[in-house]
């Protein structure tokens, strides 16, 4: 009996000697400036209490910088992630809903893509996986034990390039997002977002050939793609916005449905072009207002069709794009007297 508890033990220690560089190698990924740049989590470990004013959304969160002068003295909070959809949007709201102050402010963002386009998990996996990095399994509403082990257990292996990204973690050069002299795009600096690194050219250097080609690898290559669209898609974000203006008025909350802008020349291949995308934005919006008439509603896709120079790109805005628009928005919902003029 001793002789078979002792072999048993030496198999458990060996086990566990193969098991714990892993372990370790593990854990200095998920430290890495390389894994947090890509789902940078690390803003929600210390998200505030008493947010005044705050959005959700996907990359398109990237359009808001709380940083100018008239945000200033207000506590924001910008709880959007590259490709965040409609229904992690609920949930990330569900759990924080509670560091929301009474009468604050929640800009729920919808993309052109969020009118008819239903996300495909089974395509983009690390969309789904990156919440098990701070989302409470309660408010997933297919938690999956192997997922969550995956994700924070078996990171490097979510790597494209596992073993050149174990030697860049004893051999590479640390490089935080801190230390990036990025003259165009807001990063997950100060509660602001942006999932672009500075181009070669700004989306108004482009030749209209290369800004179509640009527009053709976001829309026909990826949107279509990754949110591909349907008349179930339609009705399963129209679920999940309800659900969030249902849980705003619970909580005294005041939901403000946004469409951040977006270049003409995307406009026209979204909506104008021979090839139907996606449900049109407008039409959505009225459809919403129907079902939800106190609500308020601002699109702005179609704000900066004559200002290219504010596009980093065909949809997502440069520093000085955002600061104009967070401007923007500032000044409308002070009109909706949301907040104070300043």
């Amino acid at each position: 009996m001793a002789l078979i508890f002792s072999k048993s033990m030496k198999l458990i220690i060996k086990v566990l000697l193969l098991i714990f560089p892993f372990f370790i190698i593990n854990i200095l990924y998920q430290n890495s400036d390389e894994w947090k740049n890509k789902y940078d989590l690390e803003r929600f470990k210390s998200i505030p209490e008493g947010i005044e004013v705050a959005n959700l959304g996907s990359s398109h969160g990237s359009a808001f910088d709380y940083n100018i002068g008239e945000f200033e003295g207000l506590n924001c909070f910008n709880f959007a992630i590259p490709q965040q959809t409609l229904d992690f949007d609920y949930a990330v709201l569900r759990q924080n809903i509670n560091n929301f102050k009474k009468d604050s402010i929640l800009m729920i963002l919808v993309s052109p893509f969020e009118t008819d386009g239903i996300p495909d998990y089974e395509f983009n996996r690390d969309a789904k996986l990156r919440y098990y990095g701070f989302l409470k399994h309660k408010y997933f509403e297919d938690f999956s034990i192997h997922d969550w082990l995956t994700f924070n257990c078996l990171a490097i292996f979510l790597s494209p390039h596992p073993l050149a990204d174990i030697k860049k973690l004893f051999t590479g050069p640390k490089v935080s997002p801190k230390n990036r002299k990025d003259e165009v795009s807001l990063h997950f600096l100060d509660n602001s977002i942006s999932l672009q690194d500075t181009k070669e050219k700004r989306f108004d250097d482009l030749s209209p050939e290369e800004k179509q080609t640009q527009i053709k690898v976001y829309i026909t290559e990826g949107w279509l793609i990754l949110f591909p669209p349907s008349q179930v898609g339609k009705t399963y974000n129209k679920k999940y916005i309800s659900s969030m203006i249902d849980l705003c008025k619970v909580h005294e909350i005041n939901p403000v449905i946004i469409t951040t802008p977006i270049s003409k020349e995307a406009f026209d291949v979204l909506y104008n072009g021979s090839t139907t995308t996606y449900y049109n934005i407008y039409k959505f919006h009225e459809e919403l207002k129907q079902e939800y008439p106190e609500v308020k509603f601002l699109n702005y896709i179609d704000l900066y069709f004559n200002e290219s120079h504010y596009f980093e790109d065909n949809n997502h805005l440069t520093r000085t794009g955002a600061k104009d628009f967070s401007r923007r928005v500032y000044s409308d919902l002070s009109t909706l007297k949301y907040l104070k003029k300043k």
